[in-house]
């Protein structure tokens, strides 16, 4: 039979713990499982863990873990969310010493012996956890590809004008 155990089903990658450090943050995701009784005792769960870790891997050197679901998910999407204050008292547990260099990232973990699904997992500044949005990034990168097609267009056109007009 498979053993209860700490499975990670979603990392948020590394960034700049100077980003987060000392600020309120939301974590938010949506979840759910098509398997009856999720959680048999109160350790079960979902749990996030918010980890610091060296600039050269992402082995977990100072870390908090906190439980973010520990209530029966359905088959139905069910958004969970969870706040907090990202100081260095508050990710505590292990040894590092924060420097410049320090990286801050996150894990989700299925400390059940069911399978759970999650999508959209979303950290954002603040108290409140808003709609899923895409990146900034992915945002601006549409917007130049949009731009390219419209400079590209017009150049046809106007390479079309200049052939009628010969």
């Amino acid at each position: 039979t498979e053993s209860l155990a700490w499975r990670p089903i979603s990392m948020l990658p590394p960034i700049s713990y100077s980003v987060v450090r000392n600020k309120e943050v939301t974590f938010s995701m949506y979840a759910r499982s098509d398997e009856a009784d999720l959680y048999n005792t109160d350790t079960n769960g979902l749990y996030v863990c918010f980890a610091l870790c060296s600039s050269e891997n992402t082995q977990r050197s100072r870390y908090t873990v906190k439980s973010i679901a520990s209530k029966q998910l359905s088959s139905d999407w069910t958004k969970l969310t969870f706040t907090a204050t990202l100081t260095d008292n508050y990710i505590s547990s292990g040894s590092l010493t924060i420097d410049d260099t320090t990286r801050f990232y996150m894990i989700v973990y299925n400390y059940s012996l069911r399978h759970v699904q999650i999508k959209k997992p979303k950290l954002e500044f603040g108290n409140r956890a808003t709609d899923w949005s895409p990146s900034p990034d992915d945002v601006s990168g549409d917007i130049a590809d949009a731009k390219d097609k419209a400079d590209e267009t017009s150049r046809d056109l106007e390479q079309a004008k200049q052939n009628l007009n010969d």
